[in-house]
């Protein structure tokens, strides 16, 4: 059942509920699951990877009102599960320009949304 609008959580009982912590290009993160049957290792990867790759994994991430993440790149795809909150902008560089902007927001104020938003590889 959907919480009503006086049961609604503030950010920061979210990030304490969820024990969430403070990702390094912003909002706060929890990873909730790494698949740990298939991990791709560095030297396998294309260059882009920095780091050892799991086949799948999920998170929880959460970016309080008025925050930024900063810029970064994303070198696999990634699903973005937009839960709630006000207007959230995913944007997407290539070539040095400002190529797309892309929007996710809720349907309806109060409105409990479930928007996917695909971000692609680098």
């Amino acid at each position: 059942m959907a919480a009503t609008s006086s049961e609604k959580k503030t950010a920061a009982e979210v990030v304490a509920m969820l024990d969430l912590q403070r990702h390094p290009d912003g909002g706060f993160i929890l990873e909730t699951f790494r698949d740990p049957s298939i991990s791709l290792p560095k030297s396998a990867l294309p260059p882009r990877y920095k780091v050892d790759r799991a086949v799948s994994n999920a998170i929880y991430f959460l970016l309080p009102a008025g925050e930024i993440v900063k810029l970064h790149r994303i070198p696999c795809a990634e699903t973005w599960h937009y839960l709630h909150g006000g207007t959230s902008h995913a944007f997407q560089i290539e070539d040095d320009e400002m190529a797309t902007r892309e929007s996710m927001k809720a349907l309806a104020p109060k409105a409990e949304a479930f928007i996917n938003y695909l971000v692609p590889s680098d």
